[in-house]
């Protein structure tokens, strides 16, 4: 049959494009606070202890985000969320949050530093 096909939507009807939708921020929160988990270190003090007679110790996590080591989801979904575009849009939502964990171990990001498709998150105490 040729022609066009016109398809009526129902304003007040669960359509599919609003699943859709729904689906996407579920899995974008999801692979978000997936992302923001790995950065943060389980008992970070052991890798940053400090000698009495140094001023201060720091720590280089250094993060890749090549081809597949970008990918955050990399089966749950059929839309892949990259850990660069994250640092890219979200970096000062990142920063707070690694702060705000971090401090509780009295530990300060310095910074979050791209050095082509890596990221190297610098943390001192």
């Amino acid at each position: 049959m040729d022609g066009w096909t016109f398809h009526i939507l129902d304003p007040f009807e669960n359509n599919e494009l609003q699943n859709f939708q729904e689906e996407y921020l579920e899995n974008y929160n999801k692979s978000y606070n997936i992302f923001i988990e790995s950065l943060c270190i389980p008992d970070p003090e052991d890798l940053l202890f400090k000698d009495p007679k140094d001023e201060e110790c720091s720590f280089l996590y250094y993060i890749s985000c090549k081809d597949d080591d970008d990918i955050i989801n990399k089966k749950e979904y059929e839309y892949k969320f990259k850990k660069s575009v994250f640092f890219q849009y979200r970096y000062n939502d990142i920063k707070y949050k690694l702060d705000e964990y971090y401090s509780k171990y009295n530990i300060k990001v310095k910074k979050i530093t791209k050095q082509g498709s890596d990221y190297f998150i610098e943390l001192n105490r």
